[in-house]
């Protein structure tokens, strides 16, 4: 959405490559391509763009490696660039020059050592991505003002990312005596999103016939569907940079693609999920609290780093324990610093903890625990905590409080802990609003959130939990209408509800029922091209998820996915098999929807192996919101166990802006709606506070029936006080 208050008339064209924050064109050593346009074209430019510094130099850039090593498996493998995104935002990246001087130094299997580089890294991170749906003209009008000014009224506008199908070469031009004419384009993409590709700007006026009738337009009907949109326009495009092959690619590193494409399907002629992917970065980052680690091992793919923290100070185990998207079983049986050598047997790092204090107070005292759990069921590896100690930065000048225990020999196939006491004294953001106004419904709204402390400016969002509650119920045999679904094994049938359902957020009327378990409100794929992280995936997917795994229909075993539902209630029931298991297993699921938000999932007979992995969650698709089920994972499940998720209870009618502001139209009556709003500060500290919404005045009720030349209108007011 727009941040500013009026959205300016639109250039014909934008191109941010010329901009001083767009890093010159790269040259891939490797399967790097999501860590190329994702962090060393898209990340540089948005935080030099918002520091005005310029990307000519290693100082200002940042390296495609540095994430791509923790997740390539030590191999040159292809990895997302929203993997990638996350390491950025959880635990930052240093520059090129830190990082030994060039995008890819130590090729693909190095782990960089040293705490002073982690903790630099900590100051450049991204606070979230957001995909821009561009195959509608107000989609694509979203994403011109994100080129032309971020989306705010900026004189400077941002870049982005896309998945689509590489092509060694672009052989198509732009025609003779059209905009840019006898530049390179590419007008069908195939059907395989393997190569991740940055936009840098948007022109209306470059033209491509497809039809080849000699002309260029907008309002002929190309593919026959008898209607006119974006798949039948051969005028505009954006433009893209490739960082695969260097300058000689194309029109030095650059070529256009059309506005068609991005309407246009995977598969038939268009782009991965019609999306251009945004991120928002954070100018400086300060972190509050590090935990600097040594640790030597010799096969660093069998390790997970975790950091737990207890107000119990005599505690032997963690309350709460926060994982990290680096140091997780990653990067292939290689030494700690993927060399051959006995120094590259030990590493030595940092990991920022400044989120984990927005559970406590300030002045609390924490036992703090670095826990490492070792994947070694056959002994054949061993390694040890060399030492480890807290960095606080909170006062004038940083203060180590060193782990007593150091060299601590790993438990074999097991967790080791090591704790330390500490009080970290802090300023977290709090927020200053004592109560919302009282809304009228149907009228607009609009209160602006305010906040203290901590290190401003603020990011404003919710914090939505839907209560759970297991009992036992009866499964019910739903058998009203079966579902056809596009294949047995992936595939999907749609369902439109007889109510909108609110779902965190939004609300929403159309399903997408999947073969494998879950539900989803889009036609969007449940995948990223090169996915490594599948929770990551869940928390920026909106997913209903009862029992999330490979299952397969078998007809054979009468497997199939049924729904029954009116204005009050709608179920969805699977019969299905785990998939290559037909005749020895069997998943009996139902999820039962209600109108005011509240979720009902239903498990029959569940015969499934012990070790399958499975997920069950709710997720907002924000990466903030969502959670996983108390059953989630389960080796087991008993029959007619019934798992309620009491709604969250948020208005969909309702919008809260980054910058605070809470508005909308309410269109339904609300007494006291607790919601807790959370700000977060530039360093990742946040705080939150519940406030209770309510909304009074005349709710219209009405039908209209029509019959013959007949229309009567009924209507009845009721005061809501």
């Amino acid at each position: 959405q727009y941040k500013g208050p009026n959205a300016p008339l639109l250039p014909s064209s934008v191109d941010n490559s010329t901009q001083p924050y767009f890093r010159p064109i790269t040259s891939q050593v490797g399967l790097e391509c999501g860590q190329s346009a994702g962090v060393a074209f898209n990340f540089t430019y948005e935080i030099d763009r918002l520091r005005d510094l310029p990307a000519n130099v290693t100082d200002n850039q940042y390296p495609t490696h540095f994430v791509w090593d923790f997740l390539n498996n030590g191999t040159s493998m292809g990895v997302s660039f929203f993997d990638s995104w996350e390491i950025v935002r959880a635990l930052g990246t240093m520059n090129v020059t830190e990082y030994g001087g060039t995008l890819y130094y130590g090729g693909y299997k190095r782990w960089i050592s040293g705490y002073d580089v982690y903790h630099s890294g900590m100051h450049n991170r991204l606070t979230a991505v957001k995909g821009i749906r561009c195959d509608t003209p107000e989609g694509l009008q979203t994403l011109k003002y994100w080129l032309y000014d971020h989306l705010e009224g900026s004189t400077i506008g941002g870049v982005g990312n896309i998945y689509g199908q590489y092509f060694g070469s672009v052989s198509t031009t732009l025609p003779p005596g059209t905009p840019e004419a006898g530049k390179y384009v590419q007008t069908y993409w195939g059907g395989s999103p393997s190569h991740a590709w940055t936009v840098v700007g948007f022109n209306d006026s470059i033209r491509f016939d497809y039809n080849n009738d000699g002309q260029y337009t907008n309002t002929i009907d190309l593919n026959g569907d008898a209607i006119i949109d974006m798949h039948d326009w051969e005028i505009g495009g954006i433009k893209l940079a490739n960082g695969y092959a260097g300058t000689g690619w194309c029109n030095q590193g650059f070529c256009y693609t059309m506005y068609k494409c991005l309407a246009d399907n995977i598969g038939s002629g268009g782009i991965w999920n019609h999306t251009v992917y945004t991120l928002d970065v954070r100018e400086d980052t300060d972190p509050r609290l590090t935990m600097k680690i040594t640790l030597k091992h010799t096969c660093r793919s069998k390790l997970k780093v975790m950091v737990g923290t207890s107000t119990d100070l005599s505690a032997q185990f963690p309350s709460y324990v926060q994982e990290f998207p680096v140091f997780n079983y990653q990067g292939g049986c290689n030494y700690m610093q993927g060399g051959t050598t006995e120094a590259d047997k030990t590493i030595e790092f940092g990991l920022d903890l400044t989120s984990i204090l927005s559970m406590y107070s300030s002045g609390q005292p924490i036992r703090y625990f670095l826990q490492v759990q070792e994947s070694d069921p056959g002994n054949s590896d061993q390694g040890e905590i060399v030492n480890a100690a807290l960095v606080d930065y909170t006062g004038t000048s940083p203060v180590t409080v060193n782990f007593p225990s150091t060299n601590v020999p790993l438990f074999n196939n097991d967790i080791t802990r090591i704790m330390v006491n500490h009080t970290v004294n802090f300023s977290k953001p709090s927020i200053t609003n004592t109560s919302l106004p009282m809304a009228t419904v149907y009228q607009p709204y609009s209160v602006q959130l305010n906040a203290t402390g901590g290190k401003p400016p603020y990011d404003y969002d919710l914090k939505l939990d839907y209560p759970e509650s297991i009992s036992t119920s009866t499964f019910p045999a739903v058998t009203a209408q079966q579902l056809t679904l596009t294949n047995s094994n992936s595939g999907y049938a749609i369902k439109t509800l007889d109510f909108n359902f609110p779902f965190y957020k939004k609300s929403v009327n159309k399903l997408y029922i999947y073969a494998d378990g879950y539900i989803l409100f889009d036609d969007q794929p449940y995948t990223f091209p090169y996915l490594i992280d599948k929770k990551l995936l869940f928390k920026e997917t909106s997913i209903i998820s009862p029992f999330m795994a490979d299952l397969n229909l078998y007809s054979s075993q009468l497997d199939g996915v049924w729904y029954e539902g009116d204005a009050t209630y709608a179920i969805i029931r699977w019969k299905a098999s785990i998939n290559g298991m037909a005749g020895s297993s069997s998943v009996n699921i139902a999820v039962k929807l209600y109108p005011n938000g509240t979720i009902e999932w239903y498990y029959g007979t569940m015969n499934f192996p012990a070790g399958l992995i499975w997920t069950g969650g709710l997720s907002g698709g924000d990466n903030k919101n969502y959670q996983f089920s108390q059953l989630n994972g389960a080796p087991s499940i008993t029959s007619n166990t019934l798992d309620i998720f009491t709604t969250c209870g948020y208005p969909v009618e309702m919008t809260l802006s980054e910058d605070g502001i809470f508005s909308g139209t309410p269109q339904n009556a609300y007494q006291n709606v607790p919601i807790t709003f959370r700000a977060t500060d530039q360093n990742g500290l946040s705080g939150t506070k519940t406030l209770t919404f309510s909304a009074n005045g005349l709710i219209l009720n009405y039908a209209v029936i029509s019959g013959g030349d007949w229309l009567i209108e009924f209507g009845e007011n009721v005061q809501v006080n």
